[in-house]
């Protein structure tokens, strides 16, 4: 499932949106990194390293490993807040 796939279940706000993960908490992550992420665009400085740690984000979820996840979202954190070190 792609990052853009991933947002437009999360849009239809079902809490089966994301069938077979194997964690309760993989929608309400994947929701607040949406939040975090909507607006930046290819011209944002941070766009690249963004989407790095987006993809980082979805092999994770894709291999249900959530620690591995939550390293990736915190990077896309601290990617948003304008830090670079990630």
């Amino acid at each position: 499932m792609s990052y853009l796939d991933t947002i437009r279940r999360l849009g239809q706000k079902s809490e089966t949106a994301l069938e077979g993960s194997t964690h309760p908490h993989w929608l309400t992550a994947w929701r607040e990194i949406a939040a975090l992420t909507v607006g930046i665009t290819q011209d944002d400085h941070r766009f690249a390293l963004i989407v790095k740690a987006l993809d980082s984000c979805d092999e994770a979820y894709l291999a249900g490993e959530w620690s591995r996840f939550q390293q990736a979202a915190e990077q896309v954190k601290s990617l948003v807040a304008g830090s670079t070190n990630g």
